[in-house]
Parts: C-alpha cells; structure tokens; sequence
C-alpha cells in the first residue's frame, strides 16, 4: 500500500509551532519521513525544524517575537556564542529581518506606468466590448474615470 501525503489543515501555525508538532509526532514514534510526508514538506525541512527547537531558549523567545528569523536561528544552531550574539543584537534593535515588521503581508503593488499603457492600448479605437470595460476598471483605478462613470458603466446604464 503506498503512502499518500496527509493534508495538514494548520497552515496558520508558525515554524516554531510546526517543529513543536512535528516533535510531538516523533514522541508517539513516527518517522521523520512520515512526519515529512504529513506536513508536505522534505526530511530536510523536519531536520531543520528539529534543529530550531534545540537552540538557546532565549533565541526561540526572540523568534517568537519576530526580531529574528527562524532561518537565522537556524543558521547559528551548531553554534552557542553565535547564538549569543544574534539575541543581543536583537535585544538592541538589530533585527535579523529586515525590510517589514512583523504580521505586515508584503504586498506586490501594480507599476503605474505600465498599467497607464494598458489602458491607453484598451482605449484605442477597435477594441471590443470586453475591452472597453477593462479599460474603464483601469482608468478608475488611475483616477481618470470618476466613480459615477465607472458605475455607470458598469452597471449598464
């Protein structure tokens, strides 16, 4: 009978929450395979995971807190006065995730340019129904439709 790959529903779950549920798999006997296989990931990720719950627990404090990645932690597992270092520095402020705090989604935002010459190509005589309502989604989105226009015709009136 071949094993098939059990949908894990917790997707909510940080990497420190998933190491800890995984280290609970093994403490009921499953195999790091098995337990790879539950959370779709690779034994390497399980390995990494395991590595992460055996590092000093004032780092896992610090990753809890999102003022260091769990990467980073990872990286100095092997190593104590590395470990050490990356818990003053973010103790301090220096963080090991830079760019957005933590709990804000980065988000991709649309190129203005290009999507102005979308809609200047959509405008363009010859184009078909479908077009021209696309073109008016995009020029409500730059601010060259109002909103009654853009209503209007959308709605059909």
């Amino acid at each position: 009978m071949a094993k098939t790959a059990l949908p894990y529903s917790r997707n909510n779950l940080s990497v420190l929450g998933k190491a800890r549920k995984a280290a609970r798999y093994f403490d009921i006997g499953a195999s790091e395979d098995e337990v790879a296989l539950w959370f779709g990931v690779s034994t390497v990720t399980i390995g990494n995971w395991m590595k992460l719950l055996s590092i000093n627990p004032g780092l896992i404090a610090e990753v809890e807190r999102g003022t260091v990645s769990a990467s980073a932690a990872i990286q100095v597992a092997d190593n104590p006065k590395a470990q050490q270092t990356l818990i003053q520095k973010a103790r301090a402020g220096a963080t090991s995730k830079p760019g957005r705090p933590k709990g804000k989604a980065v988000t991709a935002r649309p190129n203005r340019t290009a999507v102005r010459k979308m809609y200047d190509q959509l405008t363009n005589e010859g184009t078909s129904q479908a077009q021209k309502a696309m073109a008016q989604a995009l020029g409500w989105v730059l601010g060259v439709v109002s909103n009654e226009d853009f209503i209007s015709r959308v709605s059909g009136s």
